[in-house]
């Protein structure tokens, strides 16, 4: 059984998945909400409250990367295998998966993005990923952190992802408890320049386990002073 709704460039359903929108107050009430969403699927069928606006995604195309206005289709399907009857499917209608999916993204248009790094790394104290765009570079990003335990069980405390650029060192997020290291930790996810401003944005994994998933967005258009990129949005995902 599938229970399907699909609107052209929004979502506005009070359907589906354990996964929250989060952004700050602050920022809601200057420059609208932003949202991040990931088309895959959700376990269960959960209420979320989203409002009205265009969704871009962001692909990759034969190795190019774009932001691409998107239809999101968001269906309840049964499932005969898991920990739940059934999920929920966002999925959009357009060729290739997007790898993120975007709302409220300041002066968003269809074109080309400019990306330095996708994937899943955590990232060691010690070693810092040096990171490029076309009009400004390099950036660091790092992290600080005590080790514990041994190897092959390698645990951190104090860990707190840093991003640097031109002289200026800025605190991303400190975990209050220690957090593993590889897999289960915390991860830098994709880097690059979302908004168009020829700066550095991130998008940070801050999970603390193999179940589960809190993908961060942080932005360099939206930066107060003293700041290179500041958080704006979040999507929670829950494992089962």
């Amino acid at each position: 059984m599938k229970r399907r709704t699909t609107v052209c460039g929004t979502i506005s359903l009070a359907l589906v998945s354990p996964l929250l929108f989060l952004g700050p107050e602050a920022l809601a009430q200057d420059h609208g909400v932003i949202r991040l969403l990931k088309a895959q699927d959700y376990y269960g069928e959960r209420a979320f409250d989203i409002h009205g606006g265009k969704w871009f995604g962001l692909y990759n195309v034969a190795g190019q990367w774009e932001l691409r206005k998107s239809d999101v289709q968001v269906d309840t399907v049964s499932t005969p295998r898991g920990c739940v009857p059934t999920v929920t499917r966002v999925s959009v209608d357009q060729p290739g998966h997007p790898v993120f999916l975007l709302q409220g993204l300041p002066n968003a248009t269809d074109g080309p993005v400019e990306v330095s790094f996708e994937g899943s790394e955590f990232l060691y104290p010690g070693k810092p990923l040096p990171l490029h765009l076309a009009d400004a570079g390099p950036y660091l990003v790092s992290a600080d952190g005590e080790p514990r335990g041994r190897p092959g069980n390698e645990t951190f405390s104090d860990y707190r992802f840093v991003v640097e650029y031109s002289g200026q060192r800025q605190v991303l997020h400190e975990f209050e408890s220690g957090v593993g290291a590889g897999p289960e930790g915390p991860q830098l996810v994709l880097a690059g320049d979302i908004d168009g401003d020829s700066r550095l944005d991130l998008i940070l994994d801050l999970k603390r386990g193999y179940v589960g998933r809190l993908y961060t967005l942080f932005l360099s258009s939206l930066a107060e002073n003293g700041q290179l990129v500041t958080k704006v949005a979040e999507l929670r995902v829950q494992g089962c």
